[in-house]
């Protein structure tokens, strides 16, 4: 987190997201979720991000992620 906040780039960001893979979180209304990021069949990290709240999941994608400095 402290790499990110120093140097705000997208390979910093992401390395803070990996870290938090499978943490519970909670929505703003207060419903339970976690999150986990595929892994293709070369063993490495995907571009998708999967939200899981109970049997619905959605997938982010990375390309899509916009964050702010």
């Amino acid at each position: 987190m402290k790499r990110w906040r120093g140097d705000p780039t997208e390979e910093n960001f992401w390395s803070v997201v990996v870290a938090y893979v499978g943490v519970k979180f909670k929505t703003y209304s207060g419903l339970p979720f976690t999150y986990e990021i595929k892994k293709g069949r070369n063993g490495e990290y995907t571009k998708e991000l999967w939200i899981d709240r109970r049997e619905k999941s959605k997938s982010l994608d990375r390309q899509g992620t916009v964050c702010c400095a």
